[in-house]
């Protein structure tokens, strides 16, 4: 298996946590070794649990399922040297991201918008005044787009970048 095949199909590996992902991660570049998960799971320092689960899911249809799934949405690697490189740096980075769009914006200044699920009408006001400011200054917004506040960011973003 290659690294990019291993890297993607553990990024879906029910089962796992990020953290299991990325200590298996972490032993399978070490050791280039992508197809031994006995020698994986014995050097990753995951849970019996999580050795089940991977070991229980790997060779799933399940799993090929969702492989070929997310295979067909545009993703990047922590493997793509246009990953971004302050994820490199945290402590468990994602191993794969899905985006939509450009995927230059990668390379250009960011801004996370975090917040809470339970968003307010004042936390909607406030970013609703921030982040077309923000556009225009050609700053990427970066968010889950998850209910609450992330949401409404993506939202904004795109009137922002459309009322220029």
């Amino acid at each position: 298996m290659q690294p990019r095949e291993f890297i993607f199909r553990l990024s879906l590996c029910p089962g796992l946590g990020p953290l299991s992902r990325v200590r298996l991660w972490r032993v399978a570049e070490q050791n280039y070794c992508f197809d031994n998960l006995e020698l994986l799971t014995s050097q990753s320092q995951i849970t019996p649990r999580v050795k089940e689960s991977l070991l229980k899911n790997w060779a799933s249809p399940y799993l090929d399922r969702l492989v070929e799934q997310n295979y067909r949405v545009p993703q990047i690697t922590l493997l793509d040297p246009d990953y971004p490189a302050i994820l490199r740096e945290i402590y468990c980075p994602p191993l794969v991201l899905y985006y939509q769009g450009n995927r230059d914006l990668f390379k250009m200044p960011a801004l996370a918008v975090v917040g809470s699920r339970q968003a307010t009408s004042y936390g909607f006001t406030v970013l609703e005044k921030l982040i077309p400011s923000v556009v225009n200054h050609r700053i990427t917004i970066v968010s889950g787009l998850a209910r609450g506040i992330d949401s409404r960011s993506g939202y904004v973003r795109i009137i922002g970048v459309n009322s220029k």
